[in-house]
């Protein structure tokens, strides 16, 4: 075995517990029970004691490793551990759907959620897909205890609620690559992003996480991307403190992603240029130790130009004008104008609004009519559905 080591930090509130556990009661094992009278450090100790026995482990400390390392990576990472049991009781406990193991397990991740989630928003939405969801709710939990950390990533409560939201299956999860991409588009897009898989989760439930800021998606990436977002504007260049300030610029994260968000009005108006320069840069490295997309702002630039051009080609076709040299005759002036039209035409991200003027000669219906387009093109993806 590869010994690990041993001080293993789980980061478990002390307060008190009580334990709803599917171990079978047996006399010679020590219950993860009922313990109100126990904090969590106390039950953890008595869940490495019953892994132990289960696994017929000796009383070393390389046995206590064992133990947390399938408390924490679940029980997939036995194998890791497969010379140290005996045959026999290696395919008793990986084979068996509802082996003491996994129950173990289980229990201990099921009170961990209790315990080291104190969001009340958090607990209320977990309480509610106990109630309106539970199978879904049983195979999440399931799936924990069964891989660990594996699907948890960065941050456990981003991971779980977009295991409750799109009702993943064990197959998709373990098999498909589907959830690393819609991690990793929210973290680019921020929830604007989840309507790339919109096939993949009910209008009802996606409409909401849209347009509700108290959805538990929002609020789930709001966490997410706090403690960067905080770290980023401590950094010794940037140096930024205004509460008010951050405040506005995790909103417009969690709404637009990384780059959109921290690009939206509302932040570029509070932070001073040469400082907001240094900041997109330390986000540029940010992404990069993470190994997340970098946006290409020529890229963007280069979208936008190409919306401005379908937008004057919808103008001409739509108000035809008649081209060719214009004489002085025909040129109206100021005093020629008589009709002027607003109009503002939305689409994905951008907001254009064309200016059209027409004229009309005093002496002449059939005069030139023109048209004189301003687009003006300003980011509204969090803004625009």
């Amino acid at each position: 075995m590869q010994r690990e080591d041993s001080n293993l930090s789980f980061r478990l509130s002390p307060s008190r517990t009580s334990l709803d556990s599917g171990v079978s009661n047996q006399s010679n094992h020590n219950e993860c029970e009922s313990a109100s009278i126990y904090p969590l450090k106390s039950l953890e100790n008595e869940c490495v004691s019953k892994i132990i026995q289960v696994l017929e482990l000796d009383d070393s400390i390389d046995s206590e490793i064992i133990a947390k390392q399938l408390m924490i990576k679940g029980r997939q990472a036995l194998r890791d551990f497969e010379q140290d049991v005996s045959r026999n009781i290696f395919k008793k406990q990986m084979t068996n759907e509802q082996s003491e193991l996994l129950e173990i397990v289980k229990a201990y991740v099921k009170q961990q959620w209790k315990e080291m989630i104190t969001e009340e928003w958090f607990l209320k939405f977990l309480r509610q897909q106990t109630l309106e969801s539970t199978v879904v709710y049983d195979e999440i939990l399931t799936r924990t205890a069964e891989y660990g950390s594996k699907f948890i990533k960065d941050n456990l409560l981003l991971s779980l609620t977009l295991q409750f939201l799109f009702e993943f299956d064990n197959e998709t999860m373990d098999n498909d690559d589907l959830f690393n991409q819609i991690w990793n588009t929210l973290i680019t897009e921020g929830r604007q992003g989840i309507q790339h898989y919109k096939e993949y989760i009910s209008a009802k439930v996606l409409n909401e996480q849209l347009e509700n800021d108290q959805s538990p998606l929002y609020l789930a990436l709001r966490d997410y991307f706090e403690r960067p977002l905080k770290n980023l504007f401590k950094q010794k260049e940037v140096s930024i403190s205004n509460p008010e300030t951050l405040r506005t610029a995790l909103d417009c994260v969690a709404r637009s992603g990384w780059s959109n968000g921290l690009h939206d009005e509302k932040v570029t108006d509070s932070i001073a240029p040469k400082k907001f320069k240094i900041l997109i840069g330390k986000l540029t490295e940010y992404l990069k130790s993470q190994g997340l997309s970098i946006p290409d702002e020529s890229s963007s630039n280069e979208k936008l130009r190409h919306k401005s051009e379908e937008i004057r080609m919808l103008i001409e076709s739509s108000f035809p004008t008649q081209r060719g040299t214009t004489t002085s005759d025909s040129a109206p002036g100021k005093a020629d104008l008589t009709d002027t039209r607003n109009i503002q035409i939305s689409f994905q991200g951008v907001i254009s609004e064309i200016i059209l003027v027409s004229s009309n000669s005093y002496n002449n219906e059939n005069s030139n009519h023109f048209l004189l387009i301003k687009i003006s093109a300003v980011n509204k993806s969090d803004e625009i559905q």
